[in-house]
């Protein structure tokens, strides 16, 4: 019961921290640029309106500006608690080299992911409203791509994210609870962490399944990898998209193509990860198992 509570508290605490410094990023970009508009509509006799609309704008366009500060400054804080802590970074995080050989599935997968919820969102029968509240959510997205929306999306969110809800929170939670509960907990706070009521379903439906390639691989990795993929390829496909039909047929087609590949390149990872698993739980714990008498369970060595 000490380990379950302790374990729940540290992944709060991981948690509370990013929310808490994104909040003072915000919080103090917004500031600043308060002041130096004030200070040049005071000298310029710019009218409060032309003022508040160039205000407006200018948060509007640094939100992944923001966002891509305050990711930095929570891997650094992150790396500080690790630092003080009794394990190396590469142990805390499960920083484990894995062979190409492994590893190349997850590509493809993040890819038809990726494919698979873009069109199922399309043929759900979802209310009007939460399809408008959804779209204008993602209309930084849909918008010119700047070079800090690729560091914030692209680079920035997947090395975060995984290395907060993979890293920290889940190997904290398996302290006190076994591998699924901890792996469904972490999706869970990780959806949440999204805002949008549609963001959150399929963020957390996109946390189980990384949570189940850290199992596999035991290493961040993949998971870091998948999540850039299938961030990334939210850029690719618009393009793509405007080439296509706007058709249910065309979702239909895509969603179910896409799902028999996930299933397929998902048994894959399976056959690819069964002895990597083991190779680095030996490694990681420096002690001697074999996989005929180890439960699969403990192959993960959490903390």
């Amino acid at each position: 019961m000490k380990n379950l509570f302790k374990g729940l508290g540290a992944s709060i605490g991981y948690i509370f921290i990013y929310i808490v410094i994104t909040i003072l990023v915000v919080f103090a970009g917004t500031i600043a640029y308060g002041i130096i508009a004030g200070i040049s509509a005071f000298k310029t006799n710019y009218s409060f309106n032309s003022v508040f609309d160039s205000f407006n704008s200018y948060i509007s366009n640094s939100v992944m500006l923001f966002s891509f500060s305050a990711g930095l400054i929570s891997l650094f804080i992150y790396w500080l608690i690790i630092k003080a802590g009794k394990r190396t970074v590469k142990e805390r995080l499960d920083l484990m080299p894995v062979s190409f050989h492994s590893l190349w599935p997850i590509i493809p997968l993040g890819i038809f992911f990726n494919l698979f919820i873009t069109n199922l969102l399309a043929l759900l029968p979802i209310p009007e409203h939460l399809m408008q509240d959804y779209a204008e959510s993602s209309g930084a997205l849909q918008g010119k791509v700047t070079p800090a929306m690729l560091l914030s999306v692209v680079l920035m969110a997947p090395v975060l994210e995984e290395v907060l809800f993979r890293g920290l929170v889940m190997k904290s939670l398996c302290r006190g609870m076994p591998l699924i509960p901890a792996l469904i907990l972490q999706a869970i706070a990780f959806g949440l962490l999204h805002g949008q009521i549609i963001w959150i379903c399929y963020a957390t439906v996109l946390g189980i399944v990384l949570g189940i390639i850290k199992a596999r691989y035991v290493s961040l990795y993949p998971c870091i990898l998948f999540h850039l993929v299938f961030n990334g390829w939210s850029f690719v496909m618009p393009p793509i998209y405007g080439l296509l039909p706007h058709s249910n047929l065309v979702s239909i087609i895509f969603s179910f193509v896409s799902a028999l590949l996930i299933v397929l390149l998902g048994i894959l990872i399976f056959k690819k990860t069964t002895r990597t698993k083991y190779f680095h739980y030996i490694e990681s714990s420096e002690i001697t198992l074999s996989a005929e008498k180890t439960e699969p369970q403990a192959i993960v060595d959490f903390e």
